[in-house]
């Protein structure tokens, strides 16, 4: 189940800040996805954040994204800039490079169709240490269901 936290005021046509991580805990067999949701001026509107299976790094990386773009399809944002640490996610997106795994392409397509919903959509790598927010929920995600399974 997808949660939403934050007061939720976005204008139609607008430009969001979207970043996104995924974390993933073997031990568990649990993947946490995360999405910090910011507008044009960078103030945070919300964040939404999800429990799945275990996935790879980065099938969870592509999952958060995935989520996001779901969620915010509601609220028809003109343009979404989303702000990752993953290169492999910003560059297969992008096209700058191919997804070999057959996982990846999947995910990959996937995104690229939920891309078609909006007006724009930009993928833009970043370092880990900017994506702070994105992160911590990600695995606060992955910390509640550990306390919540003892």
């Amino acid at each position: 189940m997808v949660s939403i936290t934050g007061k939720i005021t976005l204008p139609r046509n607008s430009t969001l800040l979207v970043f996104t991580d995924g974390a993933i805990c073997t031990e568990m067999q649990l993947s946490g996805l995360a999405a910090i949701v910011k507008n044009e001026q960078g103030k945070l509107c919300f964040w939404i954040s999800k429990c799945e299976g275990l996935m790879t790094c980065n099938e969870a990386e592509y999952a958060a994204v995935l989520m996001a773009l779901e969620v915010l399809a509601k609220w028809k944002p003109r343009t979404i800039m989303i702000y990752t640490d993953s290169k492999i996610v910003a560059d297969q997106v992008s096209g700058n490079a191919r997804a070999l795994s057959p996982a990846l392409r999947f995910y990959c397509a996937q995104v690229r169709q939920l891309m078609l919903q909006y007006r724009k959509v930009e993928f833009i790598h970043i370092p880990r240490e900017i994506n702070i927010l994105a992160d911590a929920l990600a695995n606060e995600v992955l910390t509640n269901a550990k306390e919540k399974n003892g």
